[in-house]
């Protein structure tokens, strides 16, 4: 089970969850000495949440050690009367997106997404990144959704628009759904379409490991 982590090692977990780094550039990110984060580093790579891997530079010498989180996992503290329990996993899709859910959104809207996955898990398939759109003037949800191109025709269409039924009222989910390449080309053409999805994003999961999609979509 992982001990509760200081404000400064959850940051350096936030840090290097973001992009594989060195301990050097990780100590000018959170401007602290190169000792401590090599101290802090070491804590972590005990507790098997990260890595370190040698990589080659074109400069001579020692090859650069680069730090990487070595699996994604969750500890979950369930505190209620006659029961108190205490549970880390590791995490899966289906646990990341329901903890971002209800971490993220409204209970409604939480419900709603979350209904949608169980009755139509195949939509969820091979997704890169997942991720709410924040239009105005509509009550409806309006989900980024980034797979590869041949998941596409599943997304579109009828299928683009989902009607959900909770208790007492009903969600209309809209699809928005893209390939990688469909994104960065929109955002080398200066579409206003795809520069306004950066500005009404909420992201939710990423699966991806496309940096130029990442930045362009500012995760």
């Amino acid at each position: 089970m992982h001990q509760q982590f200081s404000k400064t090692t959850f940051e350096l977990l936030k840090q290097i969850a973001s992009n594989t780094q060195t301990a050097g550039e990780l100590a000018k990110k959170m401007k602290t000495s190169l000792a401590n984060i090599s101290q802090q580093t070491k804590l972590l790579e005990a507790q098997d949440l990260i890595k370190k891997t040698a990589k080659k530079t074109q400069k001579p010498g020692k090859p650069a050690t680069m730090i990487s989180l070595k699996k994604e996992s969750t500890t979950i503290q369930i505190i209620a009367q006659k029961f108190v329990e205490q549970k880390q996993f590791n995490l899966t899709f289906e646990k990341k997106l329901l903890i971002s859910l209800w971490m993220l959104l409204t209970q409604e809207n939480a419900h709603a997404i979350a209904k949608l996955f169980f009755q139509q898990e195949d939509l969820f398939e091979n997704i890169h990144f997942l991720g709410l759109l924040k239009k105005d003037k509509t009550s409806d949800l309006n989900l980024l959704i980034i797979t590869k191109k041949e998941s596409l025709h599943k997304l579109r269409g009828e299928q683009a628009k989902q009607v959900i039924h909770l208790k007492g009222s009903q969600v209309i989910i809209n699809l928005w759904s893209h390939s990688p390449e469909e994104i960065k080309n929109g955002f080398l053409r200066n579409e206003a379409y795809y520069l306004s999805l950066k500005e009404e994003l909420v992201p939710l999961i990423n699966e991806s490991q496309d940096n130029e999609l990442l930045e362009i979509l500012g995760v």
